[in-house]
């Protein structure tokens, strides 16, 4: 399997991890969709270095996200999956609002994916059926 064919399917399993949080909390919906384009471009040009493991002592320790506008954002790995990035420190300071930035969403779906949380066939369809269907919205 190649290297591009490997972030390819690490990307569509973080996918199905975006579209089941969508559909379970659809207040997030449109930062799982940018989340899911972060991952998107990763895997299509893994040279731009859009997303960075830091490991320590072979642990994972943080992603490293390479924002739009260019500055570097640190996404603290399991646990709280904080971001250093203005939009979760905002989201934190609102009450009711989920904290969730896309950096920290597409961090913590790339995760799930890499160490193979079991998704059900259930969920793919229905992952697949609320992707055609924003596909076909745009």
């Amino acid at each position: 399997m190649s290297n591009q064919s490997v972030l390819q399917e690490m990307a569509d399993r973080a996918a199905v991890e975006l579209a089941r949080v969508a559909v379970a909390r659809p207040a997030l919906s449109a930062r799982c969709e940018r989340a899911e384009g972060i991952l998107a471009n990763h895997a299509v040009s893994p040279r731009r270095r859009l997303i960075r493991a830091q490991l320590r002592g072979g642990e994972l320790v943080c992603y490293l996200v390479l924002g739009s506008g260019g500055a570097v954002y640190r996404v603290e790995a399991k646990g709280s999956w904080h971001c250093s990035c203005p939009d979760h420190h905002g989201r934190h300071r609102r009450h009711g609002s989920s904290r969730a930035c896309k950096h920290g969403l597409a961090c913590w779906a790339l995760w799930r994916a890499a160490v193979g949380a079991p998704v059900s066939a259930v969920e793919v369809q229905r992952a697949e059926r609320e992707h055609a269907k924003r596909e076909r919205a745009a």
